[in-house]
C-alpha cells in the first residue's frame, strides 16, 4: 500500500525531482532539454517543472510546501492493478502508458476512465518500473546494468558508504566494541571528500558524516547511496532537500552500482588489518591514524582509471567551481526536524516540555519543529502559509494574560438574525432584475445613539475586575 506522507516529504520529493536542474553548470539549451525531459518522466507540465525550480530559488524547500496542492489520487489505483501494469511493461519495456491503460480497461482491471495516465506513471516510476528505467534493461536478460559510468567534473556526484571496522576497548569496562567507517567519494576524481569511524552507524552518524563533507567541499549535485534505514531516514531527507542535493538509491542487493566507494573498500581492508597489529585505544588515535592514511597514502597514489594521476591532484585541479553553502544555512539545514500539533493551548510539546507558539494562527494545525539540542528554551516552527515562528519554553506564572483570552473568545460564533449570503444573493437579483415584482426585505444598518453610553472593551472590563478583585 501507498504510505502516506506529509506535505514537508512531499516537498523534499519535488526537490529530488528537479535537482538536475539546479546545476549551475547547465546551459540554456541543456536545461530546457533536461526539463523536457524530467517532466515527461514525471507526468507533469514542463511549466509545472519551471515553477518548482523558481520557488525552491526563493525559498528552499518551503517555497514548495506553501506551493503543494493535496492530491490523493495516487490511493485510487489498486495494487493489483498496477502489479498488471508491471507485467505488461516488463513483457514490453516500449509500451506506452496509454497503451498499458487500454490493455488492462479492454481485460477488466478497471473501469473505462478509472486509470489517470500520469497516476499510472508515477505508480511505475516509483515501483522502478517507468519506460526510462526498463529500458537500460533491454539487452540484459538478468535485469541488471553493469556499464561503467563516470563523472566530467567534480562534486557532479557523490557515493557513499558505511564499512564495518575493527574492534576497539571502548566498550563497558574496556570490553571490545566494533567501530564504523563512514564517508563519501567523488565520482569524477576518486576523492575521499570525508571519512571517518564512528561508534555507530545510525542515521545521526550519517547526517553527522555528510555535513562534515559538505562543509569541506560545498553541495553535490547528486549523493547516491544504498537503501539501507540510515539513508532513507527522514531526518537525512530532510537535510539534503534543504539543500537542493538529489539524493539517489542504488537498486536492492546492486553494490555494483557504486563501484567506486567500494574499490576504495577493498583498500580501506588492507589499512583496516594493519590496525590490528597497531592496536589503538581510542577511536581518536584510530581516526587519526586513518586520516594520515587516507592523505599520504590513497589520495597520493595513482589511480588506472585517472591516467595514473592522483584523486588529489584530480580534484585540486578540477575546472569546475565548489559549490560553498554560508555557515548558517548549512547549520540550519541539518538541525533536528519533529512533526507535531499546536495544541488548543497554543502549545507545542518536545521532550515532556510544552512550548508556546507565538502565532495563534497556528492553533490546530500540524506544524514541523526545528530543534537545535545546544539550546532547547525554544523551537522554530514552520507550516506550509505561515511565516517561520519562534516558540519559547512555557513558564507557568500566577497571572493570566487577559488580552490573548479576549482575542481567542472572540473566534466564536457571532449570533445574527439573517443570512448575508441570501442577502448578498437578492441583493444582486434586484439590482440585475430591476422590473422584478418580487420584494426583498434587507436588514437595515443599525444607527448609532448619541444617548447611549460608550461601549467598554471586554480586556479593559476584565482588567478592572482584576484591580478591583485586588
Amino acid at each position: 500500500m501507498i504510505q502516506k506522507t506529509g506535505k514537508i516529504e512531499k516537498a523534499a520529493d519535488k526537490v529530488q525531482l528537479i535537482a538536475p536542474l539546479l546545476s549551475e553548470t547547465l546551459s540554456t539549451a541543456d536545461r530546457v532539454d533536461l526539463q523536457k525531459r524530467i517532466a515527461a518522466e514525471a507526468g507533469l507540465s514542463y511549466r509545472s517543472i519551471g515553477r518548482y525550480v523558481e520557488r525552491f530559488k526563493k525559498k528552499k524547500l518551503l517555497g514548495l510546501v506553501a506551493a503543494m496542492r493535496k492530491r490523493d489520487d495516487l490511493k485510487i489505483i489498486s495494487d493489483d492493478v498496477v502489479d498488471q501494469a508491471i507485467i505488461l511493461r516488463r513483457e514490453l519495456p516500449s509500451r506506452s502508458i496509454e497503451d498499458i491503460i487500454f490493455i488492462l480497461t479492454s481485460e477488466h482491471f478497471a473501469g473505462m476512465g478509472e486509470i489517470k495516465r500520469s497516476t499510472l506513471q508515477r505508480r511505475l516510476q516509483q515501483a522502478g518500473y517507468s519506460k526510462r528505467q526498463m529500458m537500460q534493461y533491454v539487452n540484459t536478460p538478468q535485469l541488471t546494468s553493469l556499464r561503467r559510468f563516470q563523472k566530467e567534473h567534480r562534486m557532479m556526484m557523490l557515493q557513499g558508504d558505511i564499512k564495518y571496522g575493527p574492534y576497539l576497548p571502548i566498550g563497558p569496562n574496556g570490553s571490545p566494541k566494533q567501530v564504523y567507517w563512514i564517508g563519501w567519494i567523488d565520482d569524477a576524481t576518486r576523492y575521499i571528500v570525508y571519512g571517518r569511524f564512528y561508534t555507530e552507524m545510525t542515521a545521526l552518524s550519517v547526517k553527522d558524516s555528510f555535513k562534515m563533507a559538505l562543509m569541506m567541499c560545498g553541495i553535490p549535485d547528486v549523493a547516491l547511496i544504498d537503501n539501507g534505514k540510515q539513508y532513507i531516514a527522514h531526518d537525512f531527507k530532510m537535510c539534503a532537500s534543504s539543500l537542493g542535493v538529489k539524493l539517489r538509491y542504488c537498486r536492492p542487493y546492486a553494490p555494483e552500482t557504486k563501484g567506486k566507494i567500494e574499490r576504495f573498500n577493498s583498500l580501506l581492508d588492507k589499512y583496516i588489518s594493519e590496525v590490528a597489529l597497531k592496536m589503538f585505544n581510542t577511536l581518536e588515535r584510530l581516526n587519526a591514524g586513518y586520516l594520515a592514511w587516507q592523505e599520504e597514502y590513497y589520495h597520493k597514489h595513482s589511480h588506472s582509471s585517472l591516467q595514473l594521476k592522483t584523486p588529489h591532484d584530480t580534484f585540486t585541479n578540477d575546472t569546475r567551481p565548489l559549490k560553498m553553502v554560508p555557515q548558517e544555512e548549512l547549520e540550519y539545514a541539518f538541525l533536528e526536524r519533529k512533526k507535531r500539533k499546536v495544541s488548543g493551548t497554543g502549545t507545542v510539546s518536545f521532550d515532556g516540555r510544552l512550548y508556546e507558539v507565538p502565532n495563534p494562527n497556528l492553533v490546530g494545525h500540524h506544524v514541523s519543529i526545528v530543534i537545535d539540542r545546544k539550546d532547547i528554551t525554544k523551537l522554530q516552527v514552520e507550516c506550509p502559509g505561515f511565516d517561520i515562528c519562534t516558540a519559547s519554553l512555557q513558564i507557568i506564572g500566577e497571572d493570566i494574560d487577559y488580552e490573548s483570552r479576549v482575542r481567542a473568545e472572540s473566534k466564536g460564533l457571532l449570533k445574527t438574525d439573517t443570512s448575508r449570503y441570501i442577502d448578498s444573493i437578492e441583493r444582486e437579483y434586484k439590482k440585475n432584475h430591476p422590473d422584478a415584482q418580487m420584494v426583498f426585505d434587507f436588514p437595515q444598518k443599525p444607527q448609532a445613539d448619541d444617548n447611549e453610553p460608550e461601549q467598554v472593551p471586554m480586556y479593559s472590563r476584565l482588567k478592572q475586575v482584576k484591580e478591583d478583585a485586588k
